[in-house]
């Protein structure tokens, strides 16, 4: 008898957590047709700022819409639209950027020390990546209609390390001095102090210098992925690989090892 009530208990919540995964497939779907429209009618209705907040709050992007009767107005609505669409993404604080392209774009759109934080960020705010969660569960309630096992996630070596450390490890280390922590630990603030989440360091970088110079624009924009470029960093790219073709060499390197080892982790 008390095999049975195992049995049946074991079968009880296997049910309800086929029921709950199911109720979260359904959830993702609703948030990403509201991820797509919602923006759109904010802006038609409210104008490109209500579609801008709205978008941000999503963390989704602008889509392009038809209008009706005017197509040509809501053209040039958009075109305005898309311009203020590349403002916000320059005024985006690194890590808001870094999450907005995880989630829009997908993890192999992260260059490695993109991916490196990422794993220490889902450390350190979970809350930031239920998106994440909701969709791993998903692929796992799919496996588990045709009857598979589920997924073991491996992240690609160069990544790998920074599962280890616990959220209070990562808390300590953003708040000590640099001279404080060990060789491995400074890697780690490094890190975190590169994809920053303080807006008030964007404001403070205008300043610098008499003409308002940036002596970290070199670094930061090598190491930006290349669809958040604003127009200006674009530019200033296309120089720079002139100048210093060697160094884009070597991130371009950086990045095809990267991919390799996430697929020799997917095989």
């Amino acid at each position: 008898q008390e095999r049975v009530d195992l049995l049946g208990g074991l079968k009880k919540l296997r049910n309800e957590r086929r029921d709950r995964l199911e109720e979260t497939e359904s959830l993702a779907k609703d948030l990403a047709w509201l991820q797509k429209h919602l923006p759109a009618a904010h802006g038609l209705v409210d104008g490109i700022e209500s579609a801008t907040r709205c978008a941000l709050a999503l963390n989704t992007t602008f889509e392009h819409i038809r209008g009706r009767g005017d197509d040509g107005k809501a053209r040039s609505k958009w075109k305005k639209v898309a311009s203020l669409k590349g403002l916000v993404t320059s005024m985006m604080t690194p890590a808001e950027e870094v999450r907005r392209r995880h989630r829009t774009e997908g993890w192999n759109a992260l260059m490695l020390p993109e991916q490196q934080w990422s794993v220490l960020d889902r450390i350190r705010s979970p809350e930031k990546y239920d998106w994440l969660d909701d969709q791993e569960k998903t692929e796992d309630l799919d496996r588990e209609r045709k009857g598979l096992k589920p997924l073991k996630r491996k992240l690609p070596r160069a990544v790998r390390a920074m599962q280890g450390y616990a959220r209070g490890e990562l808390e300590r280390v953003a708040s000590v001095t640099f001279d404080k922590l060990t060789k491995q630990e400074r890697g780690i603030w490094k890190l975190m102090k590169r994809f920053h989440n303080d807006p008030q360091l964007l404001v403070d970088r205008t300043k610098l210098g008499p003409e308002g110079f940036d002596p970290e624009r070199a670094p930061r924009v090598r190491f930006k992925h290349p669809k958040s470029w604003t127009k200006e960093e674009r530019e200033w790219a296309s120089l720079d690989k002139i100048l210093n073709p060697e160094l884009w060499r070597g991130l371009k390197l950086r990045q095809q090892e990267t991919s390799d080892d996430h697929e020799t982790a997917e095989m």
